[in-house]
């Protein structure tokens, strides 16, 4: 069979024996390569570990390697690099050159282990301290000897490889291609069999000695496709290279996948970030735009209800007093998205931290709720039974907390209903309670409603107007005043939020 490895000779036992004698040693090795490609995040920095472990004499001890890379676009297997020599005595002399400078690394790394007090041991001191000591260095190592005599495979970036090839009659042309595309395990390839292949002179040219195809597969399909020979070496290829390169293949793609997995997760959180900038610049724009407008339909509305242009007659004042109403409405709105954009950017808010009394920010607060209360005609009722103590804050931004979760609890509440306000002082916090009996939230909607722009309600014609941006704003607020919110509800049982403030220390 063209796939199958040539037999050995007689003779070939005891050299057998002397390489499976070596293997605990490359084990070691493997070890190394193995956490190597367990901790790479980029796809690119797998490309130099692959080829480095194919062609290192203390890795898999190949000739040559070439690494074709899957290119979308053009639908085929493209050359992408390669490590190898084009002649023997450039390979020995990268053998030579290659071991001096590992030896100077084990040497290295020795000295730097006895002066932090750890114990030398040169059988074991490569295998299991390089790992520690100089992983970076013995890779750049590798590369940068066989750089030096690699001009022979510059004609890898020319190859160009399609997994099926065909005729003039368009019928396929059987080749050992169809039998690697279709195996799970690398494919040995004869020189004969690459001689009356139909692929590109170049990669003939190149590659023009027994060798060994493996693929690098991951859930995207085959990603890479990798040729090794043994062109310069004593021994052929036989199967404990094959079962060796099996091994690596498979690491090295659990590697790629990872890794893919990780570039993908980073390009849609870049992107994500991206569209979030885009957002808040987009929010920004638009609410100072608005903000404009809306002062002045305001101002002008105030001026007409004050009969400052003229006098007005009841059923205008009613209407105008009602345009006041909307028109105040959606400047807090516009209000409160300037204020999370600039959150969102990372800019602090203004707050001013001082001792104050809460009791006093909710007595101010009550009275800009009055249109609101007005409309639904709910009752809000402090409740008081022990002195409430003041709490490290700032009066505007404490001020904006209660005016959100007041709105919210008079806007989810029934007609005649009534909202309490509950005081709990503890040790070193006060808590604020905000209680409705209202429509209520359902348990798998909590964690949910402090996401911007989120409303229970999602319905198009959902019967609670708002953007949904006001309980956002509240726990970013909190949050800056060194607090927490929680929040407990039933359906059609009501809604209890509850603040937990820092107390203000007495000096």
């Amino acid at each position: 069979m063209a796939n199958d490895i040539p037999p050995k000779a007689v003779g070939d036992e005891d050299r057998t024996a002397d390489r499976l004698g070596g293997l605990i040693e490359r084990a070691h090795f493997m070890n190394l390569i193995h956490r190597t490609l367990r901790s790479t995040r980029k796809v690119s920095e797998i490309y130099p570990i692959i080829l480095g472990t194919l062609v290192s004499p203390q890795g898999m001890g190949f000739s040559r390697a070439a690494v074709l890379r899957w290119d979308e676009a053009q639908a085929r297997y493209l050359g992408h690099a390669a490590l190898g020599a084009a002649e023997a005595e450039a390979h020995r002399t990268i053998q030579r050159e290659l071991s001096e400078e590992l030896k100077r690394i084990r040497a290295d790394s020795g000295e730097a282990i006895k002066a932090n007090g750890g114990e030398s041991d040169e059988a074991s001191l490569y295998w299991l301290d390089l790992a520690e000591m100089g992983e970076e260095r013995f890779w750049q190592t590798i590369f940068d000897q066989y750089a030096r005599h690699n001009p022979g495979l510059d004609r890898i970036g020319l190859i160009r490889i399609r997994e099926k090839y065909v005729d003039d009659q368009d019928r396929p042309i059987l080749s050992f291609l169809e039998r690697f595309f279709a195996s799970r395990r690398s494919e040995f390839v004869t020189a004969a069999e690459m001689a009356a292949s139909p692929l590109h002179r170049e990669l003939k040219q190149t590659l023009a000695s027994d060798m060994l195809w493996s693929k690098i597969q991951t859930q995207r399909g085959t990603r890479l496709v990798i040729i090794v020979d043994k062109m310069f070496e004593a021994e052929s290829i036989d199967d404990i290279d094959r079962m060796h390169l099996d091994w690596f293949i498979s690491q090295v793609s659990l590697a790629m996948e990872n890794a893919e997995l990780i570039e993908e997760l980073m390009a849609r959180t870049q992107a994500l970030e991206e569209l979030d900038t885009l957002k808040s610049n987009f929010l920004s724009t638009i609410s100072h735009e608005l903000r404009t407008p809306l002062t002045a339909i305001s101002g002008f509305t105030r001026l007409m209800i004050d009969n400052r242009v003229g006098p007005v007659s009841p059923s205008q004042r009613e209407i105008l007093e009602r345009v006041l109403v909307q028109a105040d409405g959606l400047t807090n709105i516009v209000n409160d998205l300037i204020e999370i954009v600039e959150i969102d950017s990372g800019a602090t808010l203004q707050l001013q931290l001082h001792p104050i009394d809460p009791l006093n920010v909710l007595m101010g607060t009550l009275p800009k709720l009055d249109p609101r209360r007005a409309t639904k005609t709910v009752q809000v009722e402090p409740v008081v039974t022990a002195p409430v103590p003041q709490i490290l804050g700032d009066e505007k931004a404490l001020e904006r907390v209660f005016y959100h979760l007041l709105d919210n609890a008079i806007k989810f509440s029934p007609d005649g209903g009534k909202v309490r306000i509950e005081f709990e002082t503890g040790p070193r916090d006060l808590s604020i309670s905000i209680i409705d009996a209202g429509i209520g939230i359902p348990a798998d909607r909590l964690k949910e409603i402090f996401e911007a722009f989120y409303q229970v309600d999602s319905q198009l014609t959902r019967s609670h107007e708002g953007m949904g941006v006001g309980l956002t704003l509240t726990r970013k607020l909190i949050a800056n005043l060194g607090g927490r919110i929680t929040v407990e509800s039933e359906p059609d049982r009501g809604t209890k939020f509850t603040v937990v403030l820092p107390i203000a220390v007495e000096r």
